[in-house]
């Protein structure tokens, strides 16, 4: 058999073949019928095209599950709520859960005075301004600083306080035996000893006091180590050296004992301020920065020295009691006196300026001609 015959016996048991296998598995197509070549060529290639698209295809990849892992706290920048936990651990809350607000102090404000060893209660009002209730096992516990007596932890309250709800928590302490600036810290607890604060920084709430041993101001004693000015209307006020001479036109300030007054009876030691004699005039002293402190009171008797026949004339002023903070003058009493035969006892609490450092200043200014305005501050202080 010939080269050429061979080669179209191949071909043609290759025809039958695809025939065959066409007969038996394609659908009866309406298409013109093709050559057996042309067979043979669209067969090839859609084998080709078929093998080049399986080639094309990513690699499956059987993997086998693997269980979740369990975590008490979440990963850096996590939700908590995508951890999964196991029983008998601690849940972490979602963010903002335990969160509180500082509203107030309801005691004890910021640099309150107090004498050393002295009981008090400090109290804050707090809000739930986290998304998770508060139980009655809460609790308020020591954080930093000072404890001033106080215990490690106190309960925060006695029943449930939902989101948006305010609270008074208090601590009883003392205050050190030793003058200084003192300040104690403290957080909140939850159930699941959770530690918590104020605001989304989790900062503390805090008392600061300032302890002093000062037993307050006798203005009699320390008159000499007070600033003293005169002047007249409100201008030209000078330096006045105090203890000067009863008969200085520029006024005088001075401590005087065992004088006839205007009651009749005799005095102690009382601080006589005369203003300048002129209309219009005044007189002042500029005492030493002092600490006030809870339970101050500025007390005093206003009134005249009398003559020696026990009249005062004609003697009418008015009195001052005033503070200076920094640049800033403030006034705290005003008394106009005549001389009518008694003393004018005053008495003015001092707790609204608690903390504050101030220079307390005592003046009389002349209320019409200053020819009697012998004034008298009997037992002025500064007391308890």
């Amino acid at each position: 058999m010939s080269y050429k015959r061979q080669i179209l016996m191949i071909l043609f048991m290759l025809l039958a073949s695809v025939l065959l296998i066409a007969g038996c598995n394609m659908p009866i197509q309406s298409e013109p019928t093709q050559s057996g070549i042309d067979l043979i060529s669209t067969y090839a290639a859609q084998t080709v095209q078929a093998q080049l698209t399986e080639v094309s295809k990513p690699p499956v990849v059987t993997t086998t599950p693997t269980p979740a892992t369990t975590s008490s706290l979440p990963p850096q920048g996590t939700s908590s709520a995508q951890i999964t936990t196991t029983p008998g651990t601690t849940q972490q809350a979602t963010p903002g859960c335990y969160q509180a607000k500082f509203i107030q102090d309801v005691t004890i404000p910021d640099n309150t005075a107090l004498k050393p060893g002295t009981s008090f209660k400090k109290t804050w009002r707090l809000r739930n301004d986290g998304t998770c209730s508060w139980s009655p096992q809460f609790d308020l516990v020591y954080f930093n600083g000072d404890k001033m007596g106080a215990p490690d932890a106190v309960p925060l309250t006695d029943q449930a306080v939902e989101p948006g709800k305010t609270i008074d928590v208090s601590v009883d302490m003392i205050a050190p035996g030793t003058a200084g600036e003192y300040r104690t810290e403290w957080k909140l607890r939850s159930a699941s000893d959770e530690i918590f604060g104020m605001g989304s920084n989790g900062n503390p709430v805090w008392v600061q006091i300032q302890v002093i041993t000062e037993s307050g101001v006798d203005f009699i004693s320390s008159a000499g180590s007070a600033a003293w000015r005169s002047g007249i209307n409100d201008q030209g006020f000078e330096e006045l050296a105090f203890g000067g001479a009863l008969d200085n036109p520029r006024g005088v300030a001075t401590i005087m004992d065992q004088v006839l007054l205007e009651n009749g009876r005799t005095s102690g030691k009382v601080l006589l301020m005369r203003p300048a004699d002129q209309g219009d005039s005044w007189i002042t002293g500029i005492y030493p920065p002092y600490t006030i402190y809870k339970g101050n009171h500025f007390e005093a008797r206003l009134g005249f020295m009398a003559n020696s026949n026990g009249t005062c004339g004609n003697g009418k002023v008015i009195f001052l009691f005033r503070y200076r903070e920094g640049e800033q003058i403030n006034k705290l009493g005003e008394w106009s006196k005549t001389c009518n035969g008694s003393f004018l006892p005053v008495d003015i609490d001092l707790s609204r300026l608690q903390g504050k450092t101030v220079e307390f200043i005592l003046t009389v200014r002349s209320d019409g001609p200053s020819t009697d305005d012998w004034a008298i501050w009997n037992s002025p202080r500064i007391t308890d």
